[in-house]
């Protein structure tokens, strides 16, 4: 399957994925796994694209997939987040007891270092999310041979 920069015009999606689009790939681009990720990391709406060029069987296939992504993504976020705010306050409560009290002093190291892990792991969670993205579109376009010209 190929997409080109005259089919996005046609299909009329918003000037800035054509011009992110053309950027990143010229006029066209072959559907490749590899071409999906670049896809993601450059901040292509693949839910528009399978929504506007994948046949609905195929639309609908990537947007099961990318459903079930989402949802595990929210878990990990969330269960990353609950840590971030249990590790802090730990933290926190032990500078309390040793009698440091203020604002200041009470977000040392254990404190930054516990948000620190919560960011890495909320990043990691929407790498996850990306990649379980492009790889659902990429099997959506290749599903049944789907060819769009």
């Amino acid at each position: 399957m190929e997409i080109t920069v005259r089919q996005l015009k046609a299909l009329k999606a918003g000037k800035e994925q054509v011009s992110l689009f053309a950027m990143r790939f010229g006029r066209w681009a072959e559907v490749t796994l590899k071409n999906c990720r670049a896809a993601v990391k450059v901040g292509l709406n693949l839910s528009w694209m399978a929504a506007h060029l994948l046949p609905a069987p195929a639309g609908e296939r990537y947007e099961r997939e990318t459903a079930a992504a989402w949802k595990r993504f929210e878990q990990e976020s969330a269960a990353a987040q609950k840590r971030c705010n249990q590790e802090v306050a730990v933290a926190a409560k032990a500078r309390r007891e040793q009698g440091i009290v203020t604002l200041i002093e009470a977000r040392f190291e254990q404190e930054i270092a516990a948000e620190e892990r919560c960011k890495r792991e909320m990043m990691a969670a929407g790498a996850r999310y990306d990649r379980a993205t492009a790889a659902a579109f990429y099997r959506a376009a290749e599903w049944n041979g789907t060819t769009v010209k």
